[in-house]
């Protein structure tokens, strides 16, 4: 859907480029008579109807590239949603896992365990810092020896957590991939816009 600004824009335009068509005529023989008494030796008036149908065409084409401009930027913007979603719903699934698995590793080793294993404080909800948080851990998975367990018998298995949690990242790192691929391609086609409403 257009922007209110630009159709107001556009109806400003529409009764500009009415009234030119409609008073076009008198318009110019008013010009003449004003201009020409000003004219000095060897001069002509130039051709004040082309003139004003010079300018009435600017117009419609500086108004006709503000309206496509102005749809452009807003079914740009009406894609983004999909990808937000994405990202939202990535980032709630990794949070999850990274919150059971910090309860399942204090449980069996300690609190320092979990905090070796990079999940210290509180388990972030900014999606980009859970993808850092997800990936430390992955990384510690790979890396950190962690002690004996608390009860015999329960171990935690590495490279099972790391074969869970590895897509979930993954996927997140992906869909926020695509909403910045999103915000650039949102900023050129504003831009796009910004530039048509001050030729306009």
């Amino acid at each position: 859907m257009a922007s209110k600004q630009v159709m107001d824009r556009q109806k400003a335009a529409s009764l500009v480029l009415a009234a030119g068509q409609t008073h076009g005529a008198v318009l110019t023989q008013r010009l003449t008579e004003e201009l020409s008494p000003h004219l000095k030796r060897g001069e002509t008036l130039p051709d004040v109807r082309l003139l004003c149908e010079l300018l009435m065409r600017w117009l419609a084409e500086s108004e006709s590239q503000l309206v496509a401009a102005d749809l452009l930027h807003e079914r740009e913007l009406s894609d983004d949603a999909e990808p937000r979603r994405r990202r939202d719903q990535q980032a709630a699934g990794l949070r999850e896992q990274l919150i059971e698995l910090r309860e399942l590793v204090t449980a069996l080793y300690g609190s320092e365990a979990a905090v070796a294993l990079g999940m210290s404080g509180d388990t972030p909800t900014d999606a980009l810092a859970l993808s850092r948080q997800g990936k430390n851990v992955l990384s510690a998975l790979g890396s950190v020896r962690l002690p004996k367990p608390r009860r015999r018998g329960a171990e935690l298995a590495p490279k099972e957590i790391e074969g869970e949690l590895r897509p979930v990242v993954s996927a997140l790192d992906q869909a926020l991939a695509d909403v910045a691929r999103e915000q650039r391609e949102a900023e050129a086609t504003l831009s796009a816009r910004d530039t048509a409403w001050a030729e306009f």
